[in-house]
């Protein structure tokens, strides 16, 4: 880390200016390993519900007393080893979105002074705000802003949204260093 007054550049080639505003440049290529595909919550539902139905349907196709017992004592450790899943995967999803935040914090941060390419999208028609909407969402997994059930959750969309969208009247910004803000 640098200390106040540091010169960042200081020491730096030429090669290592550029290689190290690309870095910066590709900073949301790396969004795919932060954010999953699916959530899960949705995983863990699905395998509560896989578990629920295995459990009625081994029972009702166990024939003699001594399988039932057998059964009993599996569809038990079944579940048991679910409520380990859901309590893990509730843990995990809150991980999760400290994990997300703490992402989109760095490229926040680091888009103030460099172009972090994909950070910011730049709109061209009158329906791209919609379509840059749409494509938040998506981003956020959810259909509509209403499915973000804690205000925290709503706060952070919809500041993802404000810092992220530029309309077309607004200045674009160009690749490379930004110039220092003023004090």
């Amino acid at each position: 880390m640098l200390k106040e007054g540091e010169d960042a550049t200081a020491g730096m080639s030429t090669e290592q200016k550029k290689a190290f505003l690309e870095a910066v440049y590709q900073f949301a290529e790396h969004s795919n390993s932060i954010y999953r595909k699916h959530s899960l919550k949705e995983t863990s539902q699905y395998l509560g519900e896989l578990i629920e139905a295995a459990h009625h349907l081994t029972l009702s196709e166990t024939e003699d007393w001594f399988d039932a017992n057998t059964v009993n004592r599996h569809m038990k450790h079944l579940g048991e080893s679910f409520k380990i899943f859901e309590k893990t995967a509730q843990e995990m999803s809150t991980l999760q979105q400290r994990l997300e935040s703490a992402y989109e914090d760095i490229g926040g941060t680091l888009n103030k002074y460099y172009d972090v390419g994909g950070m910011v999208t730049e709109a061209t028609s009158g329906d791209d705000y919609q379509k840059f909407f749409s494509k938040a969402m998506k981003k956020f997994k959810i259909q509509e802003p209403s499915d973000l059930e804690a205000p925290r959750d709503k706060k952070r969309f919809f500041n993802w949204v404000d810092k992220n969208y530029v309309a077309k009247e607004e200045p674009s910004k160009d690749k490379g260093v930004k110039p220092a803000p003023k004090k």
